[in-house]
């Protein structure tokens, strides 16, 4: 009897997990997959560049806004970054990304790889070793159009007009690596299909440290990777960490929008409420990070938080307890930043500088 038990078990770890979606009786309930912004700019970063996260060689830490010279050959409509590395989407529907590659967080061989299987994909497509200071398109991605990125701390996420989910990297939890997905204790070298969604239409995925959330386009909340703090709303699964890298149900219904902090989550939903779960040790279930940034209607750029590395734009190491204005460049008045994303000791801008009437044909 005992032997049955046991070869009972061993068929249960190995079922594909494929997920299925839910059957309901309305079907008149859909979210639409996001449209890629047409607008490019030029992308500035502030703060350090100790780990290579700013793109820009030589560079220590930029005191003020500085451009990132080798993002010019792009045409960037969208920025996200990581907490040491980023991720900009092209006019085209491709990655590029920049910073630090540990765990594959940036798809790019930025040395030889280690591991067999990662070896077998190097050799395969016989890649080049890219320095990860410098922006390069990220690998695995031909023939696919990506509307939007999401990144954190050691994985990338991308997500395809499709509604196809894509993703590098690994999830790490307290005690080291958790893998990259329920079967692969790995770092993902590239990006790669999540298999998991072949059945789903995923129109939304953001990303905290070491875990993810997905929508599907029915208003259904997927989550996993690490459950440390309870981010995934499980109480059982420390004590079985590698079903937690299998995607479940949240149970929440009819969400059109998410978000997500470090190790803490929001949910919208159809009728404007807001669902937030996760750790709240600080009060962060309705507050952000270190560090706050924040857009007015005349694009004047305000921050304010842990000043560490001079990332708040007050050209010293200060603390702001309040929101500080930044000064910029008069090159940039009259700009319009369209998009801004902070990671941990650096923030990107993505600036559309104002057009020399002189400079137009009229045709």
């Amino acid at each position: 009897m005992s032997k049955n038990l046991v070869s009972s078990n061993k068929r249960s770890l190995n079922k594909n997990p494929l997920l299925k979606p839910k059957r309901r009786r309305l079907f008149n309930f859909t979210v639409p997959i996001p449209r890629r912004l047409k607008q490019f700019g030029k992308v500035y970063v502030i703060g350090s560049n100790e780990l290579s996260q700013c793109g820009i060689e030589g560079l220590e830490s930029a005191k003020q806004l500085k451009l990132i010279n080798n993002l010019e050959k792009f045409k960037i409509v969208d920025i996200i970054v990581g907490s040491i590395h980023n991720a900009a989407i092209t006019d085209d529907g491709k990655i590029v990304t920049w910073g630090t590659n540990d765990h594959g967080a940036l798809g790019q061989f930025t040395e030889t790889p280690k591991s067999e299987e990662a070896i077998s994909i190097y050799e395969a497509g016989k890649y080049n070793i890219i320095n990860e200071e410098i922006p390069e398109y990220a690998e695995g991605l031909d023939n696919v159009n990506i509307v939007k990125v999401a990144c954190r701390d050691n994985a990338t996420f991308a997500l395809s007009d499709q509604g196809h989910l894509y993703a590098m990297g690994t999830f790490k939890g307290k005690d080291g690596f958790i893998g990259f997905s329920y079967d692969k204790r790995i770092e993902q070298p590239i990006f790669t299909r999540y298999t998991l969604f072949k059945n789903f239409t995923i129109i939304d995925i953001v990303a905290g440290v070491d875990h993810a959330l997905a929508l599907t386009k029915d208003g259904d909340v997927y989550a996993w990777g690490s459950n440390e703090a309870f981010r995934l709303r499980k109480r059982n699964l420390e004590r079985r960490p590698i079903n937690s890298l299998i995607p479940f149900n949240l149970g929440l219904k009819y969400i059109v929008r998410l978000y997500a902090g470090s190790y803490h989550n929001f949910a919208l939903d159809k009728s404007g409420k807001v669902w937030v779960f996760g750790f709240n040790n600080m009060g962060q279930c309705g507050a952000g990070d270190h560090i706050s940034f924040a857009i007015d209607n005349d694009n004047k750029i305000y921050s304010w938080g842990f000043g560490d590395n001079y990332v708040l734009g007050n050209k010293s190491e200060k603390d702001e307890i309040s929101p500080f204005q930044i000064q910029i460049s008069n090159e940039l008045v009259g700009s319009d930043i369209i998009r801004l994303s902070c990671g941990t000791s650096h923030v990107l801008f993505l600036i559309v500088q104002p057009t020399n009437d002189s400079d137009v044909t009229l045709t």
